[in-house]
């Protein structure tokens, strides 16, 4: 007999031994090990991983995480709902201007909320302009786009689709209008 036949043997052996009360007293008797026991499942099957998590706790992790960036936003939700309240709305525009400038400084700076750019804003299209915005009209790559509302991204992400439109290049100012994108030429061998 070789050594790795008497290992394998040996353990083999062992094994059996370890499981074989729990055999016989599943085969003999009526008891039944729980559905959670570590000697319930057949060894050969793969054992879940850590990355698999039951979709209850996935559903509370995404709750917990609504519930932080609520909490974060606290002071600014008191002061939205005082700036909303009937016979109680900001005296003047500019205060209503500081309250909106309050909650764009708590979106940016604790939850990561950024918007694209601003209202009105013109920009090129591009293929990335899709995945950001409703686009109203047919446009091709380096048209004119007038942003109505802009794109809220989080970590570089679009959470929030913004709005735009197509627009005449006549109908925007010169000062307006963002340069063209470099058109880049592929390389030419020096006897072309």
């Amino acid at each position: 007999m070789s050594q790795v036949e008497y290992f394998t043997t040996e353990r083999r052996n062992w094994w059996e031994r370890l499981f074989a009360p729990f055999k016989r007293q599943s085969d003999e008797s009526d008891f039944q090990l729980p559905p959670d026991s570590l000697f319930a499942r057949p060894w050969s099957v793969d054992t879940s991983t850590v990355a698999e998590v039951p979709e209850k706790v996935k559903a509370q992790i995404r709750e917990e995480a609504v519930l932080d960036a609520f909490n974060r936003l606290e002071s600014s939700l008191r002061l939205l709902l005082y700036a909303t309240t009937p016979d109680k709305e900001p005296p003047s525009a500019e205060r209503c201007h500081q309250i909106l400038n309050v909650w764009r400084y708590e979106l940016e700076h604790h939850i990561n909320l950024q918007p694209d750019t601003y209202c009105g804003a013109i920009q090129r299209y591009d293929s990335d302009s899709e995945t950001a915005y409703t686009i109203d009209g047919r446009c091709e790559a380096g048209d004119l786009l007038r942003i109505r509302v802009p794109c809220w991204r989080m970590y570089d992400r679009v959470v929030i689709r913004g709005e735009a439109e197509v627009v005449d290049a006549a109908d925007v100012p010169a000062d307006q209008i963002p340069a063209a994108p470099p058109v880049v030429e592929p390389l030419r061998a020096e006897g072309e």
